[in-house]
């Protein structure tokens, strides 16, 4: 299961040096309609694997599709990539959580934004400012990851390419359970967890845009941006997650017959 892993590999990492912790109180939920987001304590070291994630669009059962969404930085001439990690503050209000992180070259701001549109249909907008602080030009590369389990479970999920900067997930225990991961053009798909193993090893790593289709599987999967960012200039990427019921999904909606497969793997 998946937090056996990320335990099994806390109590691996006593013996070579400190583990990561978190933020007690960093993280928080917010809401909209049927829709709700909940994001864990954000990680005190850059070297980390982020915080887990929740996302519920409601309907019978209302599983979780989401076990993580993070955002990972490298600047030109890093050795490799860093979560964002140390908030300096956050905030979770209404369907809006706002957390801010600073380093040596750039200030950041991370956020979500949850929409609830009707039952059973939902959208999850991530978006990362940059503010350069430096007196010269940076170059910035943003990493969006994402790892959706489709009604909640993980290891049956299909993917492909939907459009120029959509992939396309689906549920693959007939629920009817699917969604859109939006980005940009440079994008990587892998099972859990070799894409976050690229976000977290002591390399630079540039996505390769492979990986699709994909499935059935234990789906991830990452937007990649470069900005180049002028003294005193900031820019944004934005990433969306929309779950999205099949017709025949709705249908069961409807009669209150949608029922979760099970529990989401830890």
């Amino acid at each position: 299961m998946k937090v056996q892993g990320l335990i099994i590999g806390a109590i691996a990492g006593l013996s070579v040096g400190s583990i990561a912790f978190a933020q007690a109180g960093s993280g928080g939920s917010i809401a909209n309609g049927a829709s709700s987001f909940t994001l864990g304590d954000v990680g005190t070291s850059s070297a980390g694997a982020g915080p887990s994630a929740d996302f519920r669009v409601g309907g019978a059962g209302n599983p979780d599709h989401l076990f993580q969404q993070w955002w990972w930085y490298r600047v030109q001439g890093d050795s490799q990539e860093h979560a964002f990690a140390n908030a300096s503050t956050w905030t979770y209000s209404g369907n809006t959580a706002t957390l801010q992180f600073s380093t040596d070259q750039f200030e950041a701001v991370v956020q979500f934004v949850v929409l609830g549109v009707r039952n059973g249909l939902g959208v999850l907008t991530s978006t990362c400012t940059i503010f350069n602080t430096t007196s010269d030009a940076l170059t910035v590369n943003l990493f969006n990851y994402a790892d959706l389990d489709m009604n909640s479970t993980a290891g049956n999920d299909s993917a492909d390419l939907n459009g120029v900067n959509i992939i396309r997930v689906t549920d693959g225990g007939n629920t009817g359970w699917r969604a859109n991961y939006e980005g940009t053009d440079a994008y990587q798909v892998a099972s859990f967890a070799a894409l976050r193993g690229l976000l977290t090893d002591p390399n630079a790593d540039d996505l390769a845009n492979t990986g699709l289709p994909f499935g059935p599987g234990d789906w991830t999967g990452a937007f990649q941006w470069q900005f180049t960012v002028g003294s005193g200039s900031a820019a944004t990427a934005s990433a969306t997650i929309t779950i999205i019921p099949t017709p025949g999904a709705m249908a069961l909606l409807g009669m209150g017959g949608l029922v979760a497969a099970g529990r989401r793997r830890r």
